[in-house]
C-alpha cells in the first residue's frame, strides 16, 4: 500500500476453549485488527468468551499506511491463563520520493524592474498516488520553458506514480524590489 493509505484486508481465524477471561488479539505496530471487514480497524480486539468457549471468529488485518517502509511482527491471541498465540505479519508500505537536483538555487541578481536570468533545477519523483504542484517563493517565479509561461505555481502530472527528471526554470520577478 502507499503511505497515509491502508492496505486490502487479509483475515485469519481465532478460537479458544477452557478460557478463564477474554481473548485479546493485539496487532504489531504499523498493523491494525477487527472483527468487521472493512470497518472498525483498532489495534487490539477484545472477545469475550461464552462458557469459557469463544467460536472461531474471523478476524481482519491491513496495514495502517502511517509508518512507510517493510513492517514485520506478530499478531498476538492471548487469554489468560491460556498462553499466547502468533501469527506472523509482514508488509511494505511505499513511500513516495520527490527529488530536486540541484536542491538550492542561489545568486539571483537583477536590475529593478527585469527579470533576473533564470537558473534550472530538475524535479523527478516516484511512488507518487497524486501530482506534483511546485509554488515559487515570494518575489519568484517558475516555468517549464526558459523564456516564457512563468508565473507562481505549476503542476508535474505522474504518469503511473511517476514524474520524469523535468527542467523547471526559475528566476526573480521583475516586479521583486531591490534589495
Amino acid at each position: 500500500t502507499n503511505l497515509g493509505t491502508p492496505s486490502a484486508e487479509q483475515s485469519f481465524s481465532v478460537s479458544g476453549t477452557d478460557l478463564t477471561g477474554n481473548m485479546t488479539i493485539t496487532a504489531p505496530t504499523g498493523f491494525e485488527v477487527s472483527t468487521t471487514s472493512g470497518s472498525n480497524f483498532t489495534a487490539s480486539v477484545s472477545l469475550t468468551p461464552v462458557s469459557g468457549t469463544v467460536s472461531s471468529t474471523t478476524i481482519y488485518l491491513r496495514l495502517t499506511g502511517n509508518t512507510g517502509g517493510s513492517l514485520t511482527g506478530n499478531v498476538t491471541a492471548s487469554s489468560l491463563c491460556a498462553g499466547s498465540q502468533l501469527v506472523a505479519v509482514s508488509g511494505n508500505v511505499t513511500v513516495p520520493v520527490i527529488t530536486a537536483s540541484p536542491s538550492t538555487l542561489t545568486g539571483f541578481s537583477s536590475c529593478l524592474g527585469t527579470e533576473s536570468a533564470a537558473q534550472t533545477t530538475s524535479i523527478s519523483g516516484s511512488n507518487l498516488t497524486t501530482d506534483i504542484t511546485l509554488t515559487a517563493p515570494n518575489g519568484y517565479e517558475i516555468s517549464l520553458t526558459s523564456n516564457s509561461g512563468y508565473g507562481a505555481s505549476l503542476v508535474l502530472a505522474h504518469s503511473g506514480g511517476v514524474v520524469s527528471a523535468t527542467t523547471i526554470y526559475v528566476r526573480l520577478k521583475a516586479s521583486a524590489t531591490a534589495g
